[in-house]
């Protein structure tokens, strides 16, 4: 995790030196002189009355005092069953009891020399855990502490110093308990545009150094089982840019050193360079290049080495007509597989009079891999006509047209897929996931790592994450019981997928659209028809023929004081080898009760109906409200319940259902906030549920 940089730290025995500082100087300050009679002799008046101390000329004053105590409970029960299965339950219950002393604005010598914050946190804990026919009580005292400097703030050249440490424990929302522990420490120096740097005729120039240590620890528990993840990554950071009179110039490079002693596959170290260089050129800046530059190597277990060029060059000719040249080139080496992809493309843009958009352009690419080759080159064209309609309606048709040549020329009909990036649902639900970039994957073949914090934590399926063959694509869905995957984490896939080695083919691809708009109501039509055709004389069950025709209207508008839209769709699918039916309902309700309380009502659904290849159904469906309320005096208050549930013809169904209710408020120095949610999880009849309730109670202290 990284620092925050707002908050900077300073050595912990950097507190001492400064109260011992501010002890000398307030010392002096008390010293007082005798006075003297206005005709006293000179030279009696002008001898000294003490004599020089060592810390003359120096100060150090403590900044202004602040602090809270505060008191925390939580309590969570969860528990599970199943359809052969006696069940388990797991209580936990967490008290801590807070107490946190501030000083802000101290500062040595001079605020302008070296000037930050002070923070000393210290807590008792008592945890119990019962669970699988034991029970396990806790007692500990945690000190946590935020210590930061900033070293001339007002000058060019300025450095931040930072350390801090925080342990936290929590209820997860699946009902497991967390106990983490994390510290960071280091330093930042910059170098503003102000510098000396500019009178000796760089101008615009600046740059900063980024060392800092992270550590992160944490334990997760969940009905008995325990995960436990120990961390530490070092970091150097070094970036720098120079801007021009229409130029931008930027260079970053990072070094990370990433240790886990519980899980060494893990550990890594790698480095990471980018350049970036943008300018603006012509006869009236009517042309600007953008080119990117990246390098990453990483060794370890998993280690790859990745480089990426891209070029892009556009050129307004006229008000109306503009020009877009690009080149890519991607690198990417992993153990013995090494892949290459270089890429370019030219486009035109026309637009006639306001209503009439017209594009035009050509592509061409190919891989390189460890079995071979690809290669596909290709042009489209389209246009688009906008026309405004009485009664402040718009009317847009457009159309479209594509024609590609590929061929392949591998020695094997499998490729591979390393590090392909997704992230997890946020927030969970039943059925949602992310598809995978290719068609054809083979589902045995997918491996999921979190990557969350730059580590890497493999996933096991059937506890981490399903995955589920929809329509010749291959669908990742994260369980909400997981205990390494959290809602919104970083994943990357590596995986195979099947092609044809020899297979020479044409794509011709055609589609239009029609959209009427009268902000109130809209309606849209999309028509898509894809044909691919060998070229060299053998058919591929890998060519897809597809069609597809999607149908949406969509409502919006105040009904009764209240906020509505509502979002309709039908989709017919034809393929090869998939034939569906598709219509999806969304809708949304704001109702302002009051001045200060809203309610928030929403609902999702979708069904398909498969014919081919064979007669299934599946079907999502979702709920949401929620109600927010606040009063006058600092009151806030919101609850919510989500509901979702999947159904296949091949899967067993799955429901889940969560319900949180949370209540804030502030008077003068005094604040509590208190939390309850209650969810439950169901799977082919097994069943998980979870209670927590949280109370947090702070008193400032000034």
């Amino acid at each position: 995790m990284s620092p925050k940089r707002h908050q900077i730290d300073w050595p912990a025995g950097l507190m001492m030196i400064s109260l011992m500082m501010c002890a000398a100087s307030s010392a002096r300050s008390d010293e007082t002189q005798t006075e003297l009679p206005d005709d006293a002799p000179a030279q009696v008046r002008t001898e000294p009355q003490f004599q020089p101390s060592l810390f003359d000329g120096i100060d150090a004053r403590l900044g202004s005092w602040s602090g809270a105590l505060g008191f925390n409970y939580m309590d969570g029960t969860q528990s599970m069953s199943g359809a052969s299965s006696s069940g388990a339950k797991q209580t936990n219950s967490l008290m801590r009891e807070t107490l946190k002393i501030v000083n802000s604005g101290y500062y040595l010598l001079n605020p302008r020399l070296c000037q930050g914050n002070m923070e000393l946190d210290l807590a008792f804990d008592q945890d119990k855990s019962e669970g699988s026919g034991s029970s396990t009580t806790t007692k500990g005292t945690v000190i946590g502490y935020a210590i930061d400097a900033e070293i001339l703030s007002e000058k060019p050249y300025t450095a931040s110093l930072f350390a801090n440490r925080n342990e936290n424990r929590m209820l997860q929302p699946f009902g497991g308990l967390m106990v983490g522990v994390n510290e960071n420490r280091g330093a930042i120096f910059r170098l503003r545009q102000d510098s000396i740097l500019t009178d000796w005729g760089y101008p615009w120039f600046e740059a900063s150094l980024d060392l800092h240590e992270d550590h992160n620890s944490s334990t997760t528990t969940s009905f008995g089982n325990s995960q436990f993840n120990d961390q530490t990554s070092r970091t150097a950071a070094l970036s720098a840019s120079k801007g021009f009179e229409t130029a931008d110039l930027d260079f970053n490079y990072q070094y990370n050193d990433v240790i886990n002693p519980e899980f060494k596959e893990g550990n890594f170290q790698s480095r990471a360079a980018a350049l970036t260089y943008s300018v603006d050129f012509g006869p009236t800046l009517n042309r600007r290049f953008d080119s990117m530059w990246n390098y990453l190597v990483r060794d370890g277990t998993a280690g790859t080495t990745t480089m990426t060029n891209s070029e892009h060059l556009h050129i307004d000719h006229y008000e109306n007509l503009n020009t877009d040249y690009q080149y890519g080139y991607n690198y990417l080496s992993s153990g013995n597989v090494i892949d290459t992809v270089q890429n370019a493309a030219f486009s035109v843009s026309h637009q006639l009079y306001k209503n009439l958009f017209s594009s035009a352009g050509v592509n061409g690419s190919r891989s390189t891999m460890q079995d071979g080759s690809t290669t596909s080159e290709g042009g489209h064209l389209g246009e688009s006509y906008h026309h405004s309609l009485p009664g402040n309606g718009n009317f847009s048709v457009s159309w479209s047209g594509s024609y590609q040549l590929d061929a392949n020329n591998l020695s094997s009909s499998s490729v591979l897929v390393i590090d392909e990036a997704h992230f997890a649902p946020n927030p969970f639900g039943a059925g949602v996931g992310f598809l995978l970039n290719h068609n054809f994957a083979v589902a045995s073949s997918v491996v999921v790592t979190n990557v969350r914090g730059g580590g890497r934590i493999p996933l096991t399926v059937g506890i981490d994450y399903d995955v589920i063959d929809e329509n010749n694509q291959v669908k990742i869905v994260p369980l909400a019981g997981s205990l390494l995957v959290l809602p919104g984490d970083p994943l990357v896939v590596n995986y195979s997928y099947m092609v044809d080695g020899n297979l020479k083919y044409s794509s011709l691809s055609t589609g239009y659209g029609m959209m009427l708009d009268y902000h109130w109501v809209s309606v849209s039509f999309n028509h898509l028809q894809s044909t691919q055709k060998p070229l060299n004389g053998s058919s591929s069950i890998y060519l897809q023929d597809t069609l597809q025709n999607t149908l949406q209207v969509n409502l919006q508008g105040t009904l009764l004081d209240m906020e509505t839209n509502a979002n309709m769709g039908l989709e017919n699918f034809e393929s090869n080898t998939s034939v569906y039916r598709r219509s999806k309902l969304s809708s949304s309700l704001i109702w302002g009760l009051q001045s200060n309380m809203r309610a928030i009502f929403g609902v999702n659904a979708s069904d398909s109906n498969y014919t081919v290849p064979t007669v299934h159904t599946d079907s999502t469906r979702s709920a949401r409200s929620s109600l927010n309320w606040f009063t006058s005096d600092g009151w806030n208050n919101t609850a919510s319940i989500d509901w979702s549930t999947y159904k296949d013809n091949g899967t067993p169904p799955e429901t889940l259902v969560q319900a949180i209710a949370q209540s804030g408020i502030t008077l003068g120095l005094f604040s509590l906030n208190a939390s309850i949610a209650l969810g439950e999880w169901t799977r082919d009849g097994n069943r998980s549920t979870n209670k927590s309730f949280s109370i947090n109670i702070v008193r400032q202290l000034r």
